[in-house]
This record gives structure tokens, C-alpha cells and sequence, in this order.
């Protein structure tokens, strides 16, 4: 039902592929996880079921990139 990915803020082209597939800024989580050995504040997006554009799931299945749906 719900998809969640989290990316440093300092990478920002990760930023912009999450939001380029709909997924939407949640949030900062502040020292959310160790990083070589150093706590690193990321960013929550998120994607539900709901907000994936009809037919994508579909064609992503066809595509053969995603055969284990």
C-alpha cells in the first residue's frame, strides 16, 4: 500500500528521480541513520497505492522490469 524511500539532503539527484515518480516530501528524519560511522539526517518521501498513475504497475510488468509482481 505505501512505499518509502529515504536520501541525504545533500543528494540531490536522488531527490529529483523520487520526485520525477510521484513520490511526495514527508519529512526530515534528523539523525535518522550511520553513515560511515557518522549519524546522517535523510529525507522521508513516499508514495501510496493510491497516487501511482493507473496502468503504470501495468506496463512496468510488461516491461520485464518488475516480474516479480
Amino acid at each position: 500500500h505505501r512505499l518509502e524511500a529515504t536520501v541525504q539532503p545533500s543528494n540531490a539527484a536522488s531527490q529529483a528521480v523520487l520526485t520525477k515518480l510521484g513520490f511526495r516530501r514527508e519529512g526530515l528524519l534528523e539523525r535518522y541513520m550511520d553513515v560511515n560511522k557518522r549519524w546522517r539526517d535523510h529525507i522521508l518521501f513516499a508514495l501510496t497505492a493510491e497516487e501511482i498513475p493507473e496502468g503504470a504497475v501495468e506496463r512496468l510488468v510488461r516491461s520485464g522490469r518488475a516480474s516479480f509482481l
